[in-house]
């Protein structure tokens, strides 16, 4: 509680004295110093720039300028910052002649003789009327309609009779040769429709060359001109023995026009199609498939870069080592391999380009070198005595010793990502004679950390991007500082080898004490079964010798219910089930000795009485044993005697 009131006092002393700085202040400032605008209405302000009091409140068609009311409206200036409207200042903010004031806004409307936006035929027919060949439709199209005998744009002579073909036409407003109305002439339709021959219409129903129309027929001649001297070109090419000119197969005929036939001689033979000058004929045209160059030494195309070393040579392209030596054999003259330190980098990082040029010859041999490669890239380097820089090395030109190496190391710095290609261009001049070739690298840059995955990032270098694989079993992939994902255990791995350890810990200390229980527990189980079969057996001895003794008041054709048994033996205690089990074993026993005759029934009489006073029974389950059995009926325990 006292450090509530002492918070509150805290606040009060420092209104008080900010009160006292402010009227402080105040006292300060001269009073009346200058008019000013204050909401748009004049006032009195002090020299601290403080509001007084109203100097003139301005009217509704005013605003305060430097501290004076002054007039908005009839200026001449529609002033829509400042309120003027065509409804509260109509001199400045007059409406078109076209047009009328509704609610501060100059609006169209219909009747004015203009067709406005927002009219149309449908709502404003005197402003926005259709024309001669037009009707208007809801929501107000002016549109063209079939039967005002004019063939519209909308129409074609599939839709309307306004549009109907000729009868040398065809209705195809699909076709690339239909005018306007979709119709289409028959005739140049590539197709000889009914009626068409060479003569009527020679677009379609022409003749092929060496032939000529006769009467609607195309003939090989009508003539015997058309057979004196006549060619026929099969549309076949091969190349002149030179190479250099392509000739087209013809055939020659010389003779007489019979029956529209020319009878003769007829000799395959060529003519001169075309010239190819350096570029040489092949195939049967101008210029070198591709795969082959024009050699000018061999005068024809030859194949590239298929010669291996040692063999014979025209040119050199022809030989895998780009270079032909005078006596024409394809030698390795010199071996440039462009390798590059690292191929996949980052935004930022560094690598080496390293040309290397190996010569095989016995004289020193001058070489050009020149490095392109994409924007993405920068070299820095010195080639030649040339410097590097940007993407472009035009570089100078080395030597390269005899039987030697030179060995040029150029530095790249990743700019971009993406994938680059860098072209090294080497220009050997071996006895005057350039031989260029290229050698090529690709490298990737990558830039990790920008949430695309790009070309060449994977999830080991550019986790972040690319996201890691899925966890197996009890691993887990985890991205580590945003450039590759490192395997790891599982949280739950440690919680289930842990419990492994203790149950392991806990059977090593637990088994010999289960032992010792489960043993006594067996011990114990022993026990109460011997004394229950001990209890059985006694229970049972003490029911037979019971019955025994009532035996002789036991009749056979009319026995006792077990009850009176029960009753008359004194064995109220007793098992019934025990008691019945008993009752019955001694009625077939008195059966069997009554069914006996003479001496048998005697023997039987006094065995009988032997069963009365020392009664048997087993030890398993306490049946009574009969004479002689070797296991018990009834639990099958083996009897010894």
């Amino acid at each position: 509680m006292k450090k509530k009131i002492i918070f509150i006092l805290l606040i009060f002393i420092s209104l008080l004295i900010g009160s006292f700085s402010v009227s402080a202040d105040l006292e300060n400032c001269t009073s009346h110093h200058e008019l000013g605008c204050y909401n748009g209405d004049s006032y009195w302000f002090d020299s601290c720039n403080n509001p007084e009091y109203v100097n003139q409140y301005c009217g509704p068609n005013q605003d305060c300028i430097d501290g004076e009311c002054v007039n908005i409206c009839g200026n001449d200036e529609c002033e829509a910052d400042k309120g003027e409207t065509c409804s509260n200042c109509w001199a400045d903010c007059p409406c078109e002649d076209y047009e009328k004031c509704e609610w501060g806004n100059c609006k169209t409307y219909c009747g004015n003789g203009k067709c406005d936006s927002g009219e149309n035929c449908w709502d404003c027919r005197t402003d926005c009327p259709c024309g001669s060949n037009q009707k208007c439709n809801y929501p107000g199209v002016c549109n063209t309609y079939c039967g005002n005998g004019k063939c519209d744009s909308d129409e074609n002579c599939q839709t309307c009779h306004d549009c109907s073909c000729e009868s040398n036409e065809n209705c195809k407003p699909s076709s690339p040769r239909a005018d306007s109305r979709g119709c289409v002439n028959r005739c140049g339709n590539g197709i000889i429709d009914g009626g068409e021959n060479c003569q009527n219409c020679p677009k379609d129903a022409g003749c092929s060359e060496g032939s000529h129309c006769y009467n609607g027929r195309c003939v090989e001649c009508f003539k015997d001109s058309h057979c004196e001297s006549r060619e026929t070109p099969t549309g076949e090419f091969i190349c002149a023995s030179d190479f250099k000119n392509t000739l087209e197969k013809i055939i020659k005929a010389q003779g007489i026009c019979q029956n529209n036939h020319c009878t003769g001689e007829k000799v395959e033979t060529t003519k001169q199609a075309s010239y190819c000058g350096d570029k040489f004929c092949q195939d049967g045209k101008c210029g070198c498939n591709e795969g082959y160059a024009a050699c000018l030494k061999s005068g024809k195309c030859e194949k590239q870069s298929t010669l291996e070393d040692g063999q014979s040579c025209s040119c050199y392209f022809q030989c895998q080592s780009n270079y032909c030596n005078p006596t024409g054999k394809c030698v390795k003259a010199i071996n440039t391999p462009l390798t590059v330190s690292k191929k996949t980098l980052k935004v930022g990082e560094m690598t080496q380009v390293t040309i290397s040029a190996d010569n095989s010859l016995d004289s020193d041999i001058p070489t050009k070198i020149t490095l392109n490669t994409d924007s993405g890239v920068l070299m820095s380097g010195v080639i030649g005595g040339s410097d590097c820089s940007g993407n472009q090395c035009t570089g100078g030109q080395i030597i390269i010793p005899s039987k030697g190496r030179t060995s040029i190391i150029i530095d790249l710095t990743a700019q971009s990502h993406g994938e680059y290609t860098l072209t090294a261009t080497i220009t050997p001049t071996i006895e005057n004679q350039q031989y260029p070739k290229e050698e090529k690298v690709e490298i990737t840059i990558i830039n990790p950390g920008d949430g695309i995955c790009s070309e060449g990032e994977t999830s080991q270098n550019a986790c972040s991007d690319c996201g890691c694989p899925k966890g197996i079993s009890i691993y887990e992939y985890v991205c580590k500082k945003n450039q590759s994902c490192k395997k790891s255990v599982e949280w739950y791995f440690y919680i289930i080898l842990i419990a492994v350890i203790g149950l392991i810990a806990l059977s090593i200390y637990s088994i010999p004490r289960a032992k010792t229980y489960y043993l006594k527990l067996s011990e114990e189980r022993e026990t109460k079964k011997t004394v229950k079969e001990k209890k059985g057996f006694e229970e049972r001895k003490k029911i037979v010798n019971a019955l025994y003794k009532i035996s002789k008041k036991i009749k056979l054709d009319k026995p006792m219910p077990v009850e009176e048994v029960i009753s008359k033996a004194r064995l109220g205690n007793a098992d019934p089930k025990l008691v019945h089990e008993e009752y019955i074993h001694l009625l077939d026993r008195m059966k069997k000795v009554d069914s006996l005759s003479g001496a048998e029934k005697k023997e039987a009489r006094k065995n009988l009485e032997k069963i009365r006073k020392a009664q048997k029974f087993c030890t398993g389950c306490g049946s009574t044993l009969r004479e002689g059995i070797k296991f018990c009926t009834k639990c099958g325990k083996t009897i010894k005697r």
